[in-house]
């Protein structure tokens, strides 16, 4: 176990939710198409330069790497905590500028490598950033079954 958690650290875990869920985009991939992004405090210091990559739905990955490669930085850019300078990113075939921010940040599972997150408890952390309360226990077990934990 302790292992397995070392591991979560050094990575950033991005999944989505089944199809069902995630209504009303046809489908889940995560597409990001020749993105440029730099830090509004460091202008000319750019993080992510033409990225381009597809994060298929139904799939987790992990993106590992240096400090200061855009691990972060592809996931605050989704997240849409940040701007980009040019590029699109994709859910389906919808851009995230048109997607309500709270209805996207609901169907995106992250997984930060923020030391203090692995101090909750196991469903806390399934949970975060919502507070878990006993009533949840079956969501709880779903999530538990679908990420094979």
């Amino acid at each position: 176990m302790r292992d397995s958690v070392t591991a979560l650290r050094s990575q950033k875990i991005l999944a989505l939710l089944s199809a069902e869920e995630i209504h009303p985009w046809q489908n889940g991939d995560i597409t990001f198409q020749e993105v440029i992004f730099a830090y509004p405090r460091r202008p000319h210091q750019t993080i992510l330069r033409n990225f381009s990559f597809c994060f298929q739905q139904r799939n987790s990955y992990g993106v590992a790497g240096k400090n200061g490669i855009g691990k972060s930085t592809i996931t605050k850019t989704l997240l849409k905590l940040y701007g980009l300078q040019s590029g699109r990113i994709l859910v389906g075939e919808q851009d995230i500028r048109e997607i309500d921010t709270t209805s996207l940040r609901q169907k995106i599972c992250h997984q930060s490598n923020r030391p203090g997150f692995f101090q909750l408890t196991i469903a806390e952390n399934v949970f975060y950033p919502e507070k878990y309360h006993s009533k949840d226990l079956e969501k709880l077990i779903e999530a538990a079954k679908k990420t094979g934990i």
